[in-house]
């Protein structure tokens, strides 16, 4: 049933006696409806969409089979606590629900949740713990929150997230990303070189007041092996990345042999505001004669704009702030003969007209894990060359 630009509908009729059957029911921009009767008996409804703007204030009872609900653009308060009971949903859109204060605790039982949209739920100021918790949301990928302008702080979020989007989020002073040190029994190296499923984009792009421990969070990440790629507001190279220099470009002396993955950081400073372009990282190597040369992909807008087909729309345009860009990049190409070589890495970007200038970059070399020795390394504030190459060698060696 497509009702869609119905400007005169009020209110519709009790479906369940009329339409039984009923699998889809479009009720888009239907501008003067106040309300709609219980839906909890259409047992064969699988998408709802309500988007306004109406003057809908209540959710209807929905039934338990529905897969894609959409409530963008209406005037509800709250989410009824009988949500948990929708096991089936896949997507929940609420998009610019600007009377929505919070979300039930009882969300956290969507088990089938992929899709989360909450842009400009201007009034939102807290996420549900629930969301989190083990077993909670276990299939959730996408989580849309741009331009909650007053939502303070997020929860710890589940471990299958894929792309958290909470752009112009301009009080949020704090966010939990523990999801990120889930650490596997299995230390398979193969692991830093695949390209992984479970890689991570957290755009905390214009997030003014976003304490900077997340970028160092992050970056502990790297360090543990999870692919996991972060934009958010701020001036400065992580503390503990190991290489650093002013401007786009850095050498140094790297274990070839035993390198596996790579932490790469740009400081970037836009000219105005221009739009977010993409980067990658020319990697060149030397030992004696030899010379080899390899590229890796920092980031590209196409990464955001086909994360894995969740989020299609066009990629908002840096502030006049700086933004810190921290990627993790697994090697692919194993070299068994060198050792120690001389080792240069360049960033650039591949917008030639109003790019955003590279003010400082980074390099943290990845290497062979014993866990034993990590964590020494991890303990020691040491920042010798000769003594972070050889806290890295394995025991073995």
């Amino acid at each position: 049933m497509d009702l869609n630009y119905s400007h005169d509908l009020i209110r519709i009729l009790n479906l369940s006696s009329i339409a039984p059957n009923l699998e889809f029911l479009y009720l888009k921009d239907c501008l003067s409806l106040v309300e709609i009767p219980s839906l909890q008996n259409l047992s064969k409804l699988t998408e709802l969409d309500l988007t306004g703007p109406n003057k809908i204030k209540d959710c209807p009872e929905i039934p338990c089979n529905i897969r894609i609900l959409k409530l963008d653009g209406t005037g509800i308060e709250q989410l009824p606590s009988s949500i948990k009971h929708l096991s089936q949903l896949v997507i929940l859109s609420l998009d610019r629900c600007t009377a929505l204060e919070s979300l039930p605790s009882s969300i956290g039982n969507l088990k089938r949740l992929e899709e989360l949209y909450l842009s400009e739920c201007s009034r939102l100021v807290t996420i549900p713990s629930s969301i989190g918790e083990l077993k909670c949301l276990s299939k959730l990928k996408l989580l849309d929150l741009e331009s909650c302008e007053r939502l303070k702080s997020l929860p710890g979020l589940p471990s299958c997230l894929e792309l958290l989007h909470a752009i112009n989020c301009h009080s949020l002073e704090s966010a939990s990303i523990s999801f990120n040190f889930l650490e596997h029994e299995d230390e398979n190296e193969e692991a830093y070189k695949s390209e992984s499923e479970d890689c991570k984009f957290l755009d905390f792009c214009n997030c003014v007041k976003l304490n900077k421990k997340v970028m160092e969070d992050v970056f502990e990440a790297h360090k543990l092996g999870q692919k996991v790629t972060l934009l958010m507001a701020g001036g400065e190279v992580p503390e503990r990345m190991r290489y650093k220099n002013k401007g786009s470009s850095l050498s140094f002396k790297l274990d070839l042999r035993h390198v596996i993955a790579f932490s790469f950081c740009v400081v970037l400073r836009p000219y105005g505001e221009v739009d977010f372009p993409g980067f990658e990282v020319d990697f060149t190597c030397e030992s004696g004669n030899r010379r080899e040369r390899n590229a890796f992909n920092l980031f590209s807008d196409k990464d955001v704009a086909n994360w894995n087909g969740y989020y299609g729309g066009p990629y908002p345009y840096l502030s006049d702030l700086s933004h810190v860009l921290l990627s993790f990049n697994g090697l692919r190409t194993r070299f068994d003969e060198e050792c120690f070589v001389e080792a240069s890495f360049c960033f650039n970007t591949d917008y030639y007209m109003d790019r955003p200038e590279i003010m400082e970059c980074g390099v943290h070399p990845i290497y062979s894990r014993d866990k034993r020795i990590n964590n020494e390394e991890e303990a020691s504030s040491s920042s010798s060359l000769d003594l972070n190459l050889s806290l890295c060698l394995p025991a073995s060696s």
